[in-house]
């Protein structure tokens, strides 16, 4: 079987726990651009390719900022 050994290891070998990818901090700004670009969409029924254009600006700023 190709996968018989993946349940094995389930990637501790590497020094990493399973709460590994949980570790880092949270991205509020990544949150409220979320909440922003769903209002964009649902509620003022923006464009998707606008919004998917304003999105990476948005961070652009805000890690010119930061």
């Amino acid at each position: 079987m190709v996968f018989s050994d993946v349940g094995a290891d389930q990637g501790h070998g590497s020094g990493q726990t399973p709460a590994a990818p949980f570790a880092g901090r949270f991205e509020w700004f990544s949150l409220l651009v979320m909440g922003a670009a769903f209002l964009a969409l649902w509620r003022y029924k923006i464009g998707v390719i606008p919004v998917i254009g304003a999105c990476p600006l948005a961070g652009l700023g805000y890690s010119l900022v930061v």
